[in-house]
């Protein structure tokens, strides 16, 4: 497996799925749109982070929800650390470089959410060019807050609503049976749902299906088939497995337990910038990795659903 790979190594009907390339011709994330040049970057004595904390939050003001930090070393270029401030400047922390973490500029995001759950930072090498092999940018955890990255995972969590508003489509191909299931699962949403397919036919939308009118949350709930259920029913009875490198971060029943909400809120928490994916919480970054390596688990099994339905 290549080393950029993040494993969707499955049992079952997901055997047939492989990894990063699933969907990865479609879209793709490399590090180099969110990495700051190290010659931006402040470069401080070991010790004497605490003095430059006013030039680091003018830092944090200027490069929104990207992190006040500094690089630690004895000169320019020389970097054997790095300090980084509490998002709100109550405390700061000095990291030592166990070893020099360097990662190639073109490095897939899938490597560097794993890089940053384990080392906290990276120091950041062109692949090729004139440039390559020298020190020439660096990444920290709150770079996952920027917008390139969010837009990242917004497309998967799209994808995944996508998916599951045509899965619930094809198990109720006729407006009239799905009116049923929506009394029973969603009978206070039904009025608002059968509205917006009518606001859609009358724009000239004739084909609209009342499925189609589904958000994310009541998509997850239609197939759950009881709306006081929690955890995603359908998810605990397929069997699937974990990359071994994130075994020790959380385990597939982590995944299985799951809630409707959890999945709503990361949802939400990509759509606005003032909710931040991760914060100066070393957890945080292991956080992130669960919730798309889950999305992604999710997407698979609805298309091997809808494969199935559509042969």
């Amino acid at each position: 497996m290549p080393e950029n790979a993040l494993s969707n190594s499955t049992t079952g009907t997901l055997g047939e799925l492989s990894g990063d390339e699933y969907l990865r011709s479609s879209y793709d994330l490399d590090i180099s749109v969110i990495t700051t040049n190290i010659k931006d970057i402040r470069m401080l004595k070991p010790g004497t982070a605490n003095s430059a904390r006013d030039l680091e939050i003018r830092q944090w003001d200027k490069e929104y929800n990207t992190g006040p930090y500094a690089l630690i070393g004895k000169s320019t270029g020389d970097p054997d650390g790095w300090a980084s401030w509490g998002l709100y400047y109550d405390h700061f922390r000095e990291h030592s470089f166990r070893r020099i973490p360097v990662l190639p500029s073109d490095s897939h995001i899938n490597v560097v959410m794993r890089h940053l759950r384990k080392h906290h930072g990276a120091l950041v090498s062109p692949s090729d060019g004139p440039s390559k092999g020298e020190i020439t940018g660096v990444i920290f955890p709150l770079y996952l807050n920027r917008f390139q990255v969010r837009s990242f995972f917004y497309y998967w969590i799209l994808g995944l609503e996508t998916r599951l508003v045509r899965y619930v489509g094809l198990m109720y191909p006729r407006d009239s049976d799905f009116q049923a299931k929506l009394a029973a699962v969603l009978p206070r949403e039904r009025d608002e749902i059968n509205r917006i397919l009518r606001i859609r036919r009358n724009a000239g939308q004739t084909q609209a299906r009342l499925s189609e009118c589904l958000y994310l949350w009541q998509a997850l709930r239609i197939l759950n088939g009881d709306p006081t259920v929690e955890k995603i029913r359908w998810l605990a009875s397929e069997p699937f497995e974990i990359d071994e490198q994130d075994e020790h971060s959380f385990t597939v029943q982590d995944l299985k337990d799951t809630t409707v909400r959890d999945l709503v809120d990361f949802r939400n928490s990509i759509m606005h910038p003032m909710s931040l994916l991760v914060t100066d919480d070393d957890a945080s970054v292991a956080e992130l990795v669960k919730k798309y390596v889950l999305v992604k688990k999710m997407a698979q099994i609805m298309d091997v659903r809808i494969r199935s339905l559509t042969r």
